[in-house]
């Protein structure tokens, strides 16, 4: 069964399903029939298995196989989303700096004249105050997870991403994130209140390597488009990236959160 079969487009925020205007164009069904189109790939976490490799975990699920890197006692298990079918990221203490990190899926690298979608259905339970949160696409060359009280990204990550972290804070505010490698970071700070234990869809479009549009239930973002204000092209990351999702703490709390599906899409324009 197809994603738009079991899902189809979202009719409002409050549904479960693929943003349409941010996935308009796409042509996901066609692109089974031929690749040559583009490729989609959308994980409903409906199944789950766990190899233990040291502090490295295999994950795999239903529709894909991720590493889990753990911090502490930090865990990912099967969800509480019924049907749907969903991970449950903890922290597993409230000592600084430790968690998870999960990370695989479909690798995209941005580059003229491609498309690139990210869209993903998640909720941080415990978020008052300390969880440090972000989803989105990473290097895998990069580990955003750990380093104490410190920013779960900072200046030196390919990223594309979400996250609840401003400097050394983490809390409700989210904001949007996009760095290369050498370049400075641009954050997007007030782009969105996240609301304790309720679910969010959050997605981006990245064109090419001139910006990044945003999503949020549904629902585009254009005062926060990236490059917008002019910033340099080389802000977009130009390297290879997955679907990356850390939950962590700052030492306040113990975080929790949960991945109920995720999608990545990338297409020639």
């Amino acid at each position: 069964m197809s994603v738009l079969q079991e899902y189809g487009f979202d009719r409002g925020a409050s549904d479960r399903g693929l943003s349409t205007s941010l996935w308009k164009g796409f042509g996901i069904d066609s692109f089974s029939d031929n690749p040559r189109v583009g490729s989609f790939w959308y994980d409903p976490m409906e199944s789950y298995v766990q190899v233990d490799e040291g502090s490295n975990v295999r994950v795999i699920t239903g529709n894909g196989a991720y590493i889990n890197t753990i911090v502490g006692s930090g865990t990912i298990v099967q969800g509480t989303a019924g049907n749907y079918g969903s991970l449950l990221f903890d922290t597993g203490a409230t000592t600084s700096g430790q968690g998870v990190q999960l990370q695989g899926g479909l690798s995209v690298v941005p580059a003229a004249g491609i498309e690139i979608c990210f869209e993903a259905l998640v909720k941080v339970i415990t978020i008052t105050t300390g969880p440090q949160f972000l989803i989105g696409l990473m290097s895998p060359t990069n580990v955003a997870i750990g380093g104490g009280a410190t920013a779960v990204v900072d200046a030196d990550e390919d990223a594309i991403c979400f996250t609840t972290v401003t400097g050394n804070d983490g809390g409700t505010a989210l904001l949007t994130y996009v760095d290369e490698s050498g370049e400075a970071q641009v954050e997007n700070t007030g782009y969105h209140t996240l609301v304790t234990d309720t679910y969010v869809k959050l997605g981006c479009r990245i064109n090419g390597v001139t910006g990044v549009d945003w999503w949020t239930d549904g629902v585009e973002k254009t005062a926060f488009a990236h490059l917008a204000a002019g910033q340099s092209t080389g802000t977009i990351p130009t390297v290879q990236m997955l679907p990356t999702m850390v939950m962590q703490t700052d030492g306040t709390v113990q975080g929790t959160a949960e991945l109920d599906w995720w999608a990545v899409g990338v297409r020639s324009i």
